[in-house]
């Protein structure tokens, strides 16, 4: 089933439906079904499942084992092993920040080496800088940034910086 899906480079990988959906120098990733996702750039054992615009890339190490469930325009890019964007808009986890979470939300961010972190809905969040062990839990426009085990839960506008460890 399908249209217009394109796979190279790719070795054990597959496209199963959906329409336009890109594959280029993978190992043993899967797209099913949406239209125009992708999984590009040395990503092994990763998957995009439904959904549109959905993007997985890699570069340089840890481009693995991760998932996009649903939604659209999501992005896992740059070394994020282990981690998963489930449905949402315009989420985005990048910068070898591995084994972390978005759960629906809308432009929420998490960056910079920020490990098993999580943001769980709301928009326009962001967990930066080392921030592991770090949690948002809705709301909108909150940011944890260089701040380990951190959590904000709600709200907006809320700020936890600067190695406030446990905050």
């Amino acid at each position: 089933g399908g249209c217009i899906n394109s796979m190279t480079a790719s070795m054990a990988s597959t496209i199963i439906g959906g329409i336009e959906n890109i594959m280029n120098d993978t190992l043993n990733s899967t797209i099913i079904g949406g239209y125009r996702n992708t999984i590009t750039n040395g990503v092994d054992n990763s998957g995009i499942f439904v959904g549109r615009c959905n993007k997985i890339c890699g570069s340089g190490y840890y481009n693995y084992h991760s998932a996009i469930i649903a939604g659209e325009c999501n992005l896992l890019s740059d070394g994020n092993e282990g981690s998963v964007i489930v449905g949402g808009c315009c989420n985005y986890i990048c910068d070898y920040s591995c084994n972390s979470m978005i759960s629906a939300g809308c432009r929420n961010y998490i960056c910079g080496d920020s490990d098993r972190s999580s943001i769980i809905a709301g928009r326009c969040n962001t967990i930066s800088c080392n921030s592991d062990d770090s949690t948002i839990m809705g709301g909108c426009h909150n940011v944890i940034d260089n701040s380990d085990r951190a959590t904000v839960v709600g709200g907006g506008w809320n700020l936890i910086c600067q190695n406030s460890d446990r905050a």
